[in-house]
């Protein structure tokens, strides 16, 4: 968490919170000053890799919120 707010400009928050009813998933919740802010990280190198593995992990995902919920029991 604190290389991504060390090292993406215009991300103000970024939080990783276990699922209070199941151990396997956990929630991310990134908050970005702004649009251009999203948009970089969107197309960043660090998320272009993450995306590799996304298919098995999201479960869900709600892009006016930025949660993200992932299942690592499948990991």
């Amino acid at each position: 968490m604190k290389w991504t707010l060390g090292n993406e400009p215009g991300c103000r928050k970024i939080n990783v919170v276990s699922d209070a009813n199941d151990r396997n998933k956990f929630h991310l919740d990134e908050l970005y000053e702004d649009e251009n802010a999203l948009i970089k990280h969107a197309q960043s190198l660090t998320l272009a890799e993450l995306r590799t593995q996304f298919p098995e992990w999201l479960v869900q995902q709600d892009r006016l919120t930025g949660d993200l919920i992932l299942d690592l029991e499948n990991i």
